[in-house]
C-alpha cells in the first residue's frame, strides 16, 4: 500500500477550522508513530480547543485522522522544533 504521514497543525476560530502548518513525515509509519507519540499535548481534544495537532495516514490520496491532540502555543511550538529535529535526523540516516 501507499501511505504516507502527515502531522497537520489546526487553528480553530469559532465555527472554522484553518490548517497553518503541515509537516510530511514520509512513509515509514513506525517512524512516524513514534515521533507523534513523543510530542506534548492532551489526547483529551475538544470543539473549544483552539491549537491541534492532527495525525494524519494518507492513503491512495484519502487522509485518515489517526490521532489528534490539543496543544497550547508553547507545545506547538516544542512540538514544531521536536519534529524538525528529528526529520532532519532520520533524512540523514535514513532514505524513504
Amino acid at each position: 500500500m501507499n501511505k504516507r504521514y502527515t502531522i497537520r497543525v489546526t487553528m480553530r476560530c469559532e465555527q472554522d477550522a484553518e490548517c497553518i502548518a503541515t509537516f510530511n513525515l514520509g512513509r515509514n509509519g513506525k517512524l512516524a508513530y513514534e515521533l507523534f507519540r513523543k510530542l506534548n499535548g492532551n489526547p483529551e481534544v475538544t470543539e473549544k480547543d483552539p491549537l491541534q495537532m492532527e495525525f494524519i495516514e494518507m492513503q491512495n490520496e484519502l487522509p485518515l485522522i489517526v490521532d489528534i491532540i490539543s496543544c497550547t502555543l508553547a507545545e506547538i511550538g516544542e512540538n514544531s522544533k521536536l519534529i524538525t529535529r528529528e526529520l532532519f535526523k532520520s533524512k540523514l540516516l535514513f532514505t524513504d
